[in-house]
């Protein structure tokens, strides 16, 4: 009976542990704020534009809150990007599934968006900016440039995330559009997917070519995924930058600016200097007893000799 007490409390301190390393990235430091700012952000009424290089991923990290955007009646629009150097023939099985995926998220538009080769931020964000300025988002969704989870399919995501980045410092000036990160490490907001969990795993399970495990892995893991921030409920964890404290950092490139020409300095005047006017000061010999003006004997200096001191001693009278 020990035993399996013994062997009962090892594998359960071992499973726990192993859950706290795996939810490290998906949990924020402070819960509870997060649950308030993740319903928060499902307040937004104006449209919402996420950008992506796979509607797999973007639907795995992001789906269940792209989900509940859709029912508070906010349009999703998604700008796929793609490189324009690949057939499109080869994806046109994946075209169909990803339209599967977008009918049950429920996405009101989404837009293909060719990039030529070499795929950089600088070229996204030059076919991104035509959707951002028709659209005019008041959010924008996208992955993580900053502080990324591991993944070796996420850095084509990493590099439309900085495109973001990019265009909100060029395109939002006046700092009112709300960025809301997934698959990121640094997470500050919780959103609730539970009710609507089924639905992002059936848009998930939409794209079957790209699946490498079979359905049942994939449901069990979306699952144990959305309870890693909290094992009450299914979460998925975002990143919301607020516009007003939007990171300028390496990700950001502001537009290079000429400087106007300076105007020309006025000829520089020697300053006008007062003639130095000479002070002349006079002392007056000081008297001996400045009291009274007496000497000593009774005489001042002018010979005047009081009668209380008497006749002078050179008197002959005296």
């Amino acid at each position: 009976m020990q035993g399996v007490l013994f062997w009962t409390t090892l594998l359960g301190s071992a499973a726990y542990t192993g859950y706290r390393l795996a939810a490290r990235p998906y949990r924020p430091v402070n819960p509870r704020l997060a649950r308030f700012l993740g319903r928060h952000f499902l307040e937004a009424t104006g449209p919402c534009l996420a950008v992506t290089a796979s509607p797999l991923q973007l639907e795995r990290y992001a789906g269940g809150t792209l989900r509940r955007l859709v029912l508070a009646g906010v349009p999703v629009i998604v700008a796929v990007v793609t490189l324009s150097d690949l057939p499109d023939e080869s994806f046109a099985e994946q075209d169909d599934e990803a339209l599967e995926a977008a009918h049950r998220i429920g996405y009101h538009r989404i837009q293909m968006l060719k990039v030529a080769t070499p795929f950089e931020a600088r070229r996204v964000a030059e076919q991104l900016e035509t959707v951002w300025t028709d659209v005019e988002p008041e959010v924008v969704l996208a992955f993580d440039p900053l502080d990324p989870v591991a993944g070796p399919d996420l850095a084509a995501e990493q590099i439309c995330g900085e495109a973001v980045l990019r265009l909100a410092e060029r395109l939002d000036r006046e700092r009112q559009v709300k960025l809301a990160f997934c698959g990121t490490r640094r997470p500050n907001a919780l959103v609730d997917v539970t009710p609507i969990l089924t639905d992002k795993i059936q848009a998930v399970l939409s794209h079957r070519t790209e699946l490498a495990l079979p359905a049942l892995a994939v449901n069990l893991g979306l699952r144990l995924m959305s309870r890693l921030p909290d094992l009450r409920r299914s979460y998925e964890a975002l990143r919301i930058v607020d516009p007003s404290r939007r990171p300028l950092g390496r990700e950001t490139t502001p537009e290079p600016r000429t400087a106007a020409p300076a105007p020309p300095a006025p000829p520089s005047k020697a300053p006008s200097r007062e003639p130095r006017r000479a002070v002349v000061r006079t002392r007056l010999p000081v008297a001996e007893n400045p009291s009274d003006g007496l000497a000593a004997d009774g005489e001042r200096a002018d010979g005047f000799r009081p009668a209380w001191a008497g006749a002078r001693p050179t008197d002959p009278e005296s």
